[in-house]
């Protein structure tokens, strides 16, 4: 996103997709590539090879609604059981790798859903 540092565009992403918002780690955990589909229909697929950087994101506030909600099912997942359910082999890799942050002087292995946000 022209504008925006790497960083800041995971965060609006984030919020678009999924209606989160909370503290962006200033440093990517690492990148990924995959073909994204632009066009698909039954006689010819677009595609376009797309590099993405992979943020931290220690969710605060969790909105009910959001840009994306008809286009996407929020459902939350311990890193591993998310990288089980990915396709992308170097996301599955950056996933696999997560080390969640101590919290309280544990590891908090399945994460919590944030309380939502009121409106």
């Amino acid at each position: 996103m022209k504008g925006h540092t790497g960083a800041e565009a995971a965060a609006i992403e984030a919020w678009e997709e999924a209606g989160v918002k909370g503290q962006i780690a200033p440093a990517k955990l690492g990148d990924f590539t995959y073909d994204k589909i632009l066009k698909r229909d039954t006689t010819k697929q677009s595609t376009k090879p797309c590099i993405v950087d992979v943020f931290p994101l220690e969710v605060t506030n969790l909105a009910p609604e959001f840009p994306e909600q008809r286009q996407r099912r929020r459902k939350w997942f311990a890193p591993k059981a998310a990288a089980r359910k990915v396709a992308e082999s170097g996301l599955k890799a950056l996933l696999f790798a997560f080390k969640p942050p101590i919290s309280d002087g544990k590891i908090n292995a399945e994460p919590q859903p944030p309380q939502r946000q009121k409106r």
